[in-house]
């Protein structure tokens, strides 16, 4: 945002001791939100964090509230007419359509399968200042417009175990630092952690080192995704980006190609900063292997 442009804005920048269970530093200097009332929340501008990225629409937007980025999107799915909302088309039918459609143009077309992904970010240290997030956030959202599907994720397990107290129909997921997976993955321990997990989560969010380390040299299969596979949880590593900068050289400035990587050794879903671009990848994916060919085994690159 452009915090650091306000006068009024100073005076909360300070040095703050957050405890952190996501890889981040646990003492910061900056703004922390729980300094912030909502009315000064909403005098603040976006802006695009990524210099290398299009900053055409810095400064135009205030910062949604939780509530009305749910109903916006319950508005956008409402207006979406689809062709499954005709008699004459199955589901199934419809969803090809789509698919087809992102093939040929190279973007995902609006659709109604459309869901909400919420992170519960340092739950513990807001809960301390009296700030608790799931019960604020399950009030929120029970207050909303949306209709669809809910995931809520978080690093911290506390934070999922309570989530699903409170809304069992909600999906969890268990964010995953490097560190965190590879220990379990060096020791031997993948099997009773990943059944630990699943009884509070439906899935876990790794960070997409933990799956291939080196893309120079990909591994055939994933004993992470294995294992959650066999604990009846999805995997969503974390998180792509289709910038040439951010890509490693191996694939050849093609996003698609670390895409692919990734669906062959089965994971579920990806975070990603273009999800147009992931849809395209998997259905390009999806439709070679239907032919019997792997996207990797054509447009690798090697070094």
């Amino acid at each position: 945002t452009d915090v650091a442009d306000w006068e009024w804005a100073a005076p909360l920048r300070t040095r703050t001791k957050a405890p952190a269970m996501d890889g981040e530093l646990s003492t910061m200097i900056g703004w922390m939100i729980s300094d912030f009332s909502l009315e000064q929340i909403k005098r603040l501008r976006v802006k695009m964090r990524d210099d290398s990225r299009d900053r055409d629409h810095d400064l135009l937007f205030e910062i949604p509230t939780v509530e009305e980025t749910a109903n916006f999107v319950q508005s956008l799915v409402d207006n979406v007419h689809v062709n499954s909302h005709n008699d004459e088309y199955t589901r199934e039918e419809w969803l090809e359509a789509r698919n087809q459609f992102t093939l040929k143009h190279g973007f995902a077309r609006a659709n109604t399968n459309v869901g909400l992904y919420i992170e519960t970010k340092r739950a513990s240290y807001y809960r301390n200042l009296g700030l608790p997030l799931e019960e604020n956030l399950v009030d929120v959202l029970e207050n909303s417009t949306f209709k669809g599907p809910i995931i809520i994720q978080s690093f911290e397990l506390d934070s999922l175990k309570l989530i699903r107290h409170l809304k069992p129909e909600w999906k969890t997921v268990k964010l995953l630092t490097r560190p965190e997976l590879d220990h379990h993955t060096n020791n031997g321990t993948l099997s009773p952690f990943m059944e630990s997990l699943s009884q509070h989560c439906d899935g876990i969010g790794p960070n997409k080192l933990s799956i291939i380390p080196n893309p120079k040299e990909p591994p055939k299969k994933s004993d992470a995704i294995d294992a959650a596979h066999a604990h009846d949880m999805f995997v969503h590593p974390y998180t792509f980006r289709s910038d040439v900068r951010h890509l490693h050289r191996v694939y050849g400035g093609n996003a698609t190609q670390e895409f692919a990587e990734f669906f062959n050794l089965g994971v579920d879903g990806v975070f990603c900063d273009f999800p147009d671009h992931g849809v395209y990848a998997r259905e390009s994916c999806n439709l070679l292997r239907s032919q019997g060919v792997e996207y990797s085994s054509f447009y690798r690159v090697t070094e």
